[in-house]
C-alpha cells in the first residue's frame, strides 16, 4: 500500500544545482473561481495572501471566487490583494495562477506564455481532457505544478523521510470526514447502530484499510468515538506507528486470507489507501464485499483515485451514497468539499512554501534548488515531466533535467568561472607576497 516511503533524491544532472542566496523577484500571483460548479474549495486564502504580500508580490483575485469556501472579497482586500472583475483579467495580469482543479476548456485559452499554474493533477482523469490541457500548455510553453506530488525538500523533525505536505494533509482530512460519514450512515441507512459504545453495549466493529495519513486519522477518530478498530496494511512500520499512538487499535497484515476472515465481522469498512497520483489499488473484491453483513457501511475515501473497492462507482457529495447488495456505499469523490473552508486552508497553507519558492525565485531557479519542488512539476514549459501523467495521457515523457538543460549548464559554467577566479586570486596573492591584503 502506498505511503510516502521514498526520499526525494537529485538526479546526476540536478546534482549540479546549487543555491543562490538573496536573489528574489517580484511576481504577480492570481486566484480565480473554479469553473466546475461542484468545486467549492480555493487555493488562496486571506492568510496566505498576506504572506505573499509580505514577500513583495502582487496578488490578484476574481471577485467572489471564494464565497462558497467562506471567504469574502473584503478579507482579501484587507490582506492586500487586488480585485478583478473577471477570470480573464486575473489570467492576463498574473505570472502564477493558484487553482484547485486543472484549467478547464474555457480557461485553457486564457493561459499565457511562461505562466505557472498550481493545481491538483492526477493520472486518473479523462485522458482526452488531459490531452487538451497538455496541448494548450505545449502551445504556450506553460508550466504546471501539481499539489499532490509536491514533496518537502527535507525530512521533518519527527520523520526521517521527506513527505508530500499537501497530499498528506488532504488525505488526513479525507480520513476524518470518512469516519464522520460512516457514523451518520450507520445510524440512518445501516442497521441503526451507534459507532461508539454505551454502558453494557460494545461499539461497532470498524475495519480501516491502510495505515497511511488517511488511515491513521480515520482509525484514531473511530477509536476515539468508541468503536473497536482494526487496521490492515502491508507496511509493518506504518502499522506499528498506529499501534504506538493508539494502543487500543488492532493491526493485522493485509492478506486475502486475513481480509476474508474479518469481513463477516465488521459493521463498517473504510478504504483509506489514497495514492498521490495513479489509480488506487482495489483492496476488496465484489465477492469479499458480499461477505460483509447486510446493513453494513462501506466508505471509500479513495474514490477520487478510482477507489479501494471493486464495488465503488464515483458519486458527489450532492448524492454520495447508494445501496449495493444490502450494504450502504459512500463513494463521493469530492468528500473534502463537505468542509470547503477548512480544505481551502489546508491546501493554501500546505502549498505556501512551494508557491513562495516559485514566486521569489522564478520556477526554474526554484526547481533547481529544491528536489521536493522538482517532484511537483508535472508539465514544464509544455513538456510532460511526470511519468504517470505521460503514460495516462499517451504523451511523450521528458525528464525535468532535460527541460532545464540550459539552466544547469549556466550553473556549471558559473561554478567553473568562480573556481577559475579563485585560482587566479590565489596565484596573484602568492606573487604579491604575504603582506598583500585585499579589502572587500
Amino acid at each position: 500500500m502506498e505511503h510516502a516511503k521514498h526520499t526525494a533524491t537529485p538526479t546526476s544532472q540536478t546534482s549540479l544545482m546549487c543555491q543562490t542566496q538573496g536573489v528574489f523577484t517580484h511576481t504577480s500571483v492570481g486566484a480565480v473561481a473554479e469553473t466546475d460548479n461542484t468545486e467549492c474549495r480555493v487555493a488562496l486564502t486571506p492568510a496566505t495572501t498576506k504572506e505573499l504580500k509580505q514577500n513583495g508580490h502582487t496578488v490578484y483575485f476574481q471577485q467572489g471566487f471564494a464565497n462558497r469556501a467562506g471567504f469574502t472579497d473584503e478579507q482579501y482586500k484587507e490582506a492586500g490583494a487586488v480585485p478583478c472583475s473577471s477570470a480573464e483579467e486575473v489570467y492576463k495580469k498574473s505570472g502564477i495562477i493558484l487553482k484547485v482543479k486543472p484549467p478547464q476548456d474555457m480557461e485553457l485559452k486564457q493561459i499565457k506564455s511562461q505562466q505557472v499554474v498550481f493545481c491538483f493533477m492526477t493520472a486518473t482523469g479523462c485522458s482526452k481532457k488531459q490531452q487538451q490541457l497538455l496541448h494548450s500548455m505545449t502551445e504556450r510553453k506553460a508550466t504546471v505544478v501539481s499539489y499532490n506530488t509536491l514533496m518537502s525538500s527535507t525530512p521533518s523533525t519527527t520523520n526521517d523521510k521527506c513527505t508530500k505536505p499537501v497530499h498528506n494533509t488532504m488525505a488526513e482530512m479525507t480520513g476524518y470526514l470518512a469516519v464522520q460519514q460512516a457514523m451518520k450512515l450507520m445510524e440512518s441507512s445501516g442497521k441503526g447502530t451507534l459507532f461508539g459504545q454505551v454502558t453494557g453495549t460494545p461499539g461497532a466493529n470498524v475495519l480501516v484499510l491502510g495505515a497511511g495519513p488517511a488511515g491513521k486519522r480515520a482509525a484514531a477518530m473511530a477509536a476515539a468515538a468508541g468503536a473497536t478498530v482494526t487496521v490492515m496494511d502491508t507496511d509493518t512500520e506504518a502499522m506499528r506507528s498506529v499501534s504506538e499512538k493508539t494502543p487500543s487499535i488492532k493491526t493485522v497484515q493485509y492478506t486475502q486470507q486475513n481480509l476474508e476472515k474479518i469481513m463477516p465481522t465488521v459493521d463498517a469498512v473504510l478504504g483509506c489507501v489514497i495514492p498521490s497520483t495513479g489509480k488506487a489499488p482495489t483492496l476488496v473484491s465484489e465477492q469479499q464485499m458480499k461477505m460483509m453483513q447486510r446493513g453494513g457501511v462501506a466508505v471509500d475515501a479513495a474514490a477520487s483515485m478510482g477507489g479501494n473497492f471493486a464495488t465503488t462507482k464515483p458519486t458527489t457529495i450532492q448524492n454520495p451514497a447508494y445501496s449495493w447488495n444490502g450494504i450502504t456505499m459512500y463513494t463521493a469523490t469530492d468528500i473534502t468539499c463537505l468542509a470547503p473552508h477548512t480544505a481551502s486552508k489546508v491546501i493554501s497553507q500546505s502549498a505556501l512554501a512551494s508557491v513562495l519558492q516559485v514566486a521569489n525565485k522564478g520556477w526554474k531557479k526554484a526547481v533547481m534548488e529544491s528536489v521536493g519542488l522538482q517532484e511537483g512539476v508535472t508539465i514544464a514549459e509544455g513538456s510532460v515531466t511526470n511519468t504517470a501523467i505521460a503514460t495516462h495521457s499517451q504523451t511523450k515523457f521528458t525528464p525535468i533535467e532535460q527541460v532545464l538543460e540550459s539552466e544547469i549548464q549556466k550553473v556549471s559554467d558559473k561554478q567553473q568561472n568562480i573556481s577559475s577566479l579563485k585560482q587566479q586570486l590565489t596565484t596573484f596573492r602568492i606573487q604579491q607576497g604575504p603582506s598583500f591584503t585585499i579589502e572587500a
